[in-house]
Formats: C-alpha cells, sequence, structure tokens
C-alpha cells in the first residue's frame, strides 16, 4: 500500500484535500519535549549526517522502544517503554497528497522527502500515524525530541489519525520534524511553527517573528526572535524548486482561429498555482488563480499570426512559460465558410454537433457512443437539423 517512493518536488498538481472523516473544531496541539540535559552535548556536538525526511505510515503498525534517538534501530527518547503506533488511517490518496505537501514544506532546502524506509541509513524519521494514546499520552496532536539544535536521527510523532484533512497533517509534520531540527514554536500564524490558526495555509516564512504559543515570548534558545526559514537553510542549505506544470490544452500551435477563441490551460504544482496569465501579442488579457483556467480572446485582434504566451506561478514565485502561436481568421458570415463538420456560430466556426464525423447523420437519440443522447425528441431536432445542413453542404458540392 505504501511502497511508492515519493520525493520532492515529484507529486505535482495534488490538491490538499480534507479527509473523509470531518474536521475537528480545534486541531489538537503538537508539542516538543527536552531531550535528556545529559546527551545535550553530544546532540550539540554531532553534524547532522543526513538531509532525508523519512515519513512512515506505520502500515501493519511501528513497534518503536525506549532509548536514545536512533531512526535505523527504531529507538525513541519520547517514549519509556515498547510501544505500538497504529497505521495512517486515511487511505492511500490521502496518504499521497500528506508526502506531496511536506515535500512541498520543504522544498526551498536541501532535504529530501521520502516514502521510502532508508533502513539502517542515515534519516530523520516521521512517524505520521497513529493517535496520542498509543504512546500513554493525551490530549496532543505530535511530540518531538528538542534540544537547541539538530538532534542526528531523530524520530518524531505526528498523530494523524487524530486529524481531519490533509493540511493539518502536514503542517504538523513540518512542525515536528523542525522540531527535531531546533526550531521553537513561533507567534507568526502564517509558519507552521505557529499555534496559531484561521490564516490559510502555512509555509516556513523567512521573517524574524517573536517565539511563543498563544502570546509572544522569548525564545527558550536565546534571544527575542526566530526565523525558521533561515534556521532550516542554514542548516540544509537551499533546494532546488520545481517549477509547476503547464500545458496549453487549446488552441493547438498553428490552429486557424476565430475572434473570441478560448485558450484552455492545464497547470498544476506541489505547493499549488498562485496565478495564471495569458497574453496575446504582448498583451496581457487575463488572468487567474483558481482553476479551471479557461480563458476567451477579445474580439478585437486583427487577422493573422497571433502570439498565445501563457506563464503559470506557484505559491513559492516559481515560474514556467509555454508560448504557441495560431492564426487568426477573418469572422465566418454563414455556414459554408467554415470547413466541413462545422457549423458558424456568432462569427465563429464551431463542431457541428450533428456531424458524425463520417458525413452522415446519428440515428435519433444516439449519442458519440451509441447510446440515448436525451430522449427521441432531442434526437430527432439534432437528425433534422443535421439533415439540413448536410443536404447544403451536399449540394454546394455536387457537379454542376
Amino acid at each position: 500500500m505504501f511502497s511508492r517512493g515519493v520525493v520532492s518536488g515529484l507529486c505535482l498538481g495534488l490538491s490538499v484535500a480534507a479527509l473523509a472523516s470531518p474536521a475537528r473544531a480545534e486541531r489538537p496541539r503538537a508539542s516538543y519535549r527536552w531531550v535528556d540535559p545529559s546527551r545535550l552535548d553530544v546532540a550539540e556536538a554531532q553534524h547532522h549526517s543526513s538531509n532525508v525526511i523519512y515519513l512512515n505510515p506505520c502500515a501493519g503498525g511501528c513497534t518503536i522502544q525506549p532509548g536514545w534517538d536512533d531512526s535505523r534501530i527504531d529507538t525513541s527518547s519520547i517514549v519509556t517503554r515498547t510501544v505500538t503506533i497504529s497505521e495512517f488511517a486515511h487511505g492511500t490518496a490521502a496518504w499521497d497528497a500528506v508526502v506531496s505537501c511536506v515535500a512541498g514544506m520543504y522544498e526551498p532546502f536541501g532535504v529530501v522527502v521520502t516514502d521510502v524506509d532508508p533502513g539502517s541509513a542515515p534519516h530523520f524519521e516521521a512517524i505520521v500515524a497513529g493517535a496520542a494514546a498509543n504512546i500513554g499520552a493525551n490530549g496532543i496532536g505530535g511530540l518531538s525530541p528538542f534540544s537547541c539544535g539538530v538532534i542526528d536521527n531523530a524520530i518524531t510523532y505526528s498523530f494523524a489519525n487524530m486529524y481531519g484533512s490533509v493540511q493539518d497533517i502536514c503542517e504538523t509534520v513540518a512542525q515536528e520534524t523542525a522540531h527535531a531540527f531546533g526550531l521553537e514554536h513561533e507567534y507568526l500564524c502564517e509558519d507552521p511553527m505557529t499555534y496559531l490558526t484561521g490564516c490559510g495555509a502555512k509555509s516556513f516564512q523567512d521573517t524574524d517573528a517573536a517565539c511563543g504559543e498563544f502570546s509572544p515570548r522569548d525564545c527558550e534558545c536565546g534571544g527575542a526572535t526566530q526565523n525558521s526559514f533561515q534556521m532550516l537553510l542554514r542548516e540544509f542549505d537551499a533546494g532546488q524548486p520545481t517549477p509547476p506544470a503547464l500545458a496549453i490544452v487549446a488552441p493547438r500551435d498553428g490552429d486557424l482561429v476565430q475572434p473570441g477563441f478560448v485558450v484552455e490551460v492545464e497547470a498544476g504544482d506541489n505547493v499549488g498555482i498562485g496565478e495564471v496569465a495569458v497574453w496575446l501579442n504582448d498583451q496581457l488579457v487575463a488572468e487567474s488563480g483558481q482553476p479551471p483556467f479557461v480563458f476567451n480572446a477579445p474580439d478585437t485582434l486583427a487577422v493573422g499570426p497571433v502570439a498565445v504566451r501563457v506563464q503559470a506561478t506557484d505559491n513559492r514565485g516559481e515560474t514556467s512559460e509555454k508560448t504557441i502561436t495560431v492564426e487568426m481568421g477573418a469572422p465566418c458570415s454563414d455556414d459554408d465558410s467554415c470547413a466541413g463538420g462545422e457549423v458558424c456560430r456568432s462569427g465563429r466556426c464551431e463542431a457541428d454537433p450533428g456531424d458524425d464525423g463520417s458525413g452522415g447523420c446519428r440515428a435519433a437519440g444516439e449519442s458519440d457512443g451509441g447510446g440515448a443522447a436525451g430522449g427521441l425528441g432531442t434526437g430527432l431536432l439534432v437528425l433534422f437539423a443535421c439533415c439540413l445542413m448536410l443536404g447544403r453542404r451536399r449540394s454546394k458540392e455536387a457537379p454542376r
């Protein structure tokens, strides 16, 4: 069920959708626990040996034993006895969306997010499954070991089965994994390190923000502010952001078009599309941040070549661009000025709904697939209209 590996930048176009269970009015709060002070010198003396975050759905259940944090042998400073974490309960589609969302969170940094177990190789492990009761805790949505630096091979817990949306799970995973990298809670709603809600989807912010949960406070690791983006950048260096996937569905390159033609665009990105914009002959004519991305060209374009340029921008500012050229034709005046199988409507040649593509007419009530298209009455009207146009076309083409 969970054998597919997913790395940052490869899951384009996946939406962060609601899960089957209803969203909670108040999401569980994640937290962190200071590691054994006697081990802090060891933790701080080590530089992390991996940039891999393994998201573990605990297929069949995860068994974790107490001990110093080591993802390679499944020991954790968080637990005081051997525990079993129950499997991620929301299904494969939700799991794929969670992995894609977490990968998007860490995309600006040199971090690899995967759901393939690295085994004995060094890695950070995020258990994304179960509930707080699995480890004998209550009232929390996640838990992480914490010091004022990176805890190598740390295991963190995001109790996914307690949440009602992919976004909540994703943001909890981002917070818990970042705790293991030395990040505290921030009093900044837009950042995943916060307890604050109501400001939309979160991402690591390049902002000097006060530390704190429900009110500002000094940071426990020193200073009055924390910049989560810069801390992660300093630790892992910059990543390679993925530009949006972009396609111009209609028209096609080289098509003959009429005034008011439709430009249809498909765009997707693992961190979400911010905006799609269309230029015709270098003039911006339309832009939208919400799919479907379908736009009408103005009726005032001159006859001749038209450059159709489309640009998609994701929520991190990365862009993709495509350009095609079409030929603007004069408005049609009647069906005779259109190609075979087309009719003239409002100055544009469009496909004839009654033409079966072979020069004949469909039987009354028959659709493309041979089924009922909408009742005998509708079918007779379509057939009658088709035969009228077909007769006109054949009389036009017959030898004189």
